[in-house]
This record gives C-alpha cells, structure tokens and sequence, in this order.
C-alpha cells in the first residue's frame, strides 16, 4: 500500500533579490521544522544576480518560482500565494530563523482561535534579546513619518508574561496568515509595488475587526542581514517606492485628495532637502522619481 503525501498546512513564503547567503540560512531552519511534512516552501525569486536563481539546486524540496525582473514585494507574493498549497500562508524575510517548533506552533494558535487572522513569533536579536517593540498600525498623519523614518513609528510593547498581545502593525518579517483572509479582500493590492501590502493587510485585518497577535512563548530568531546593495538610483527608488505605497494607502482608505495631499508634501519636502544641500544629488534622483510616481515594478532599471 502506497503511503499518500502528507496535505501541506502551511506554506511559508520567501522573497528573494540578491540575497542568496540569508536565504540558505533560511531554508536551512524552515528544513528542521517539526511539522516539515506539512510544511511548503514557495521562494520568489526577483530577477536576482546572484545564485538565487539556482536555489532549488541546493533545497530540492523547496519551490522556486523565478521573475525575470523585480516586479515589488507585493506583486511577487500574490503570484506566490495563488499557487500556495496550504490554508495558512506564513509570511518569511530571509533574515528570520524559525526554531523547530516556530511554525506549528503558529500553525496551532489559528487552529484554535477562529477570531485571530494572523499570528507571529517574537523575534530574538542575536545577543539574545526579546524584541519586544512593535510598531502600531500608523494615522494618516503618521504614514508622514513613516516615509521619512520607518522607525518613526509609535509602538507598542508585547508583554512577554502573556499568552498572546494583541499588536496594529508587525510587518511581514514572520506573519502568518489566513490564506481565505488575504483572498477575501482579492489578494494584496497591486498598485503597491515593494512598500505597501504589508501595510493594507494590517489594516484589512483591523477593519474587519479581527485579530493580529504575538505569542512571547513562540519564538524565531532575526540575524544582522547586510544592507541591500545598490547604487543611488536604486535607493532613490525604493525610497519614491515608499512614498507611492503611502499615497495609494491614504488615497484608497482615506479618499483620493488625502493622496495628493501626501504626494504635494512628500515633493516640497525632498525640494527643501535639495535646497539646503542635503545630499542633493541624491536628493534629486528622489525628486524625479516622486515626480513619476516611480515604484518597483519591473519598468526601473536601477533594481
């Protein structure tokens, strides 16, 4: 009697551009996680240079699903997840190492509580500590600074006594997801390109007036990746790029005028940056690519 291929429960989703060497260490933890028999693993890979491309070489049981460019964060996880298996999608940067218990443990917490959309595991730093401040779903007025200084953010901080503590806004490091709740709302919205859909899920989830928790005793650690390298044009862009998620956030859930508004704003602040050259070369590769709304989308040649 032939034994049936376990049914995947889970399947965790990594994106992936030039960053090969985090990605292995990723891959390697998410390999000896206990439930791995129910376990898919889905890597994007997006139009990378480096042996990223190549990975399945190395992880036969993992599926490589290659972009022949940079196409954003959220368009390569909506390709992802319309192929994805399992009924929990587990959100993955390569910086983060699940512990062997990590994801079923996850996995158990939306089993048993039909109220929680979205679950993640406290993140411990490589000296060993709790990162225990997480950011808070922003204002409008906020998302201002967000774009200027992601660490801008107001938090809030998870107690580590408790069973689970309810947080706005944990990002996508290590998040998951009811796979039926992301398809409810059609998938993430695709006018965001690398910065956004992270963003929109919180706020999907908080509308529909459902839960988005940390469990302290369910833990991953995050490693010290290096810095993306890129010359100016590229960091001019994914900076435009997180100006236009802002926009289309605040225009789509605060109406079209709170857009433009940002938009205005996010343009007369880059010009007075230029005007008192602060790095003004820079500057001005900002201030053209926020004229053209630039966003990682396949079409920027910098990325």
């Amino acid at each position: 009697m032939e034994e049936s291929t376990p049914v995947a429960k889970v399947t965790a989703l990594l994106v992936s551009y030039n960053s090969a060497p985090a990605v292995k260490r990723c891959l390697t933890a998410l390999e000896a996680s206990a439930n791995r028999p129910e376990l898919e693993i889905i890597v994007v890979d997006c139009g990378s240079s480096d042996d990223g491309p190549t990975l399945d070489n190395e992880f036969p049981g993992v599926t490589l699903l290659r972009l022949e460019r940079n196409f954003g964060a959220t368009k390569a996880l909506n390709i992802a997840m319309r192929t994805a298996a399992a009924d929990y999608i587990f959100f993955l940067e390569p910086q983060v190492l699940v512990r062997p218990e990590t994801v079923a443990a996850l996995a158990a917490r939306l089993d048993a509580d039909e109220s929680v959309a979205a679950v993640a595991p406290l993140l411990i730093d490589e000296a060993g500590k709790a990162l225990t401040e997480v950011r808070k779903l922003p204002s409008p007025e906020g998302l201002a600074a967000l774009w200027r200084d992601p660490d801008a953010l107001p938090v809030t901080t998870v107690d580590r006594a408790a069973d689970m503590v309810a947080v706005g806004y944990p990002g996508r490091q290590a998040l998951m997801v009811r796979k039926q709740f992301i398809r409810a709302f059609n998938w993430l919205d695709d006018r965001y390109g690398e910065f956004g859909g992270d963003l929109e899920l919180a706020f999907q989830i908080r509308r529909a007036n459902k839960k988005l928790v940390v469990l302290p005793a369910v833990q991953a650690d995050l490693v010290a990746a290096p810095p993306l390298a890129v010359d100016s044009a590229g960091a001019a862009t994914l900076h435009a790029d997180r100006a236009h998620g802002v926009s289309v956030f605040l225009a789509k859930h605060f109406g079209w005028f709170a857009g433009f508004r940002f938009r205005l704003s996010a343009l007369l602040y880059t010009l007075g940056q230029v005007a008192t050259f602060r790095s003004p070369g820079f500057q001005f590769r900002v201030l053209g690519a926020l004229v053209n709304d630039q966003k990682v989308d396949g079409t920027q040649r910098s990325l």
